[in-house]
């Protein structure tokens, strides 16, 4: 999703106090109606236009894992492949299939 710039933001909530629509403004800004609309209603609500932390998608790799690749720890090809057989990610040949005309 876009997000607006907090120039971008106060100017929008600018033009919405003169009485505007999100129309008008969207336009006026070049952005999503439904982006002007989320950023208002985000500033109603907070009261500010910074992202709430937390927002985002969450990390799979913890702070030693992230360590470790920094490091550039070498693991073998084998250690690779026990460790996705024991999540169950094995590999799997595909199977033969009749052909389709």
């Amino acid at each position: 999703m876009p997000e607006l710039a907090p120039t971008e933001i106060a100017r929008a909530l600018e033009i919405r106090r003169n009485g505007q629509t999100y129309r008008v403004i969207s336009r006026d800004l070049r952005r999503p109606v439904s982006t002007i609309h989320r950023s208002i209603q985000r500033f109603r609500v907070t009261g500010t236009c910074v992202r709430r932390a937390g927002q985002g998608r969450k990390r799979r790799t913890s702070s030693r894992d992230d360590s470790f690749i920094r490091r550039g720890v070498t693991v073998s090809e084998r250690t690779v492949r026990r460790r996705f057989e024991e999540a169950g990610l094995g590999s799997f040949v595909p199977a033969k299939a009749p052909w389709l005309e």
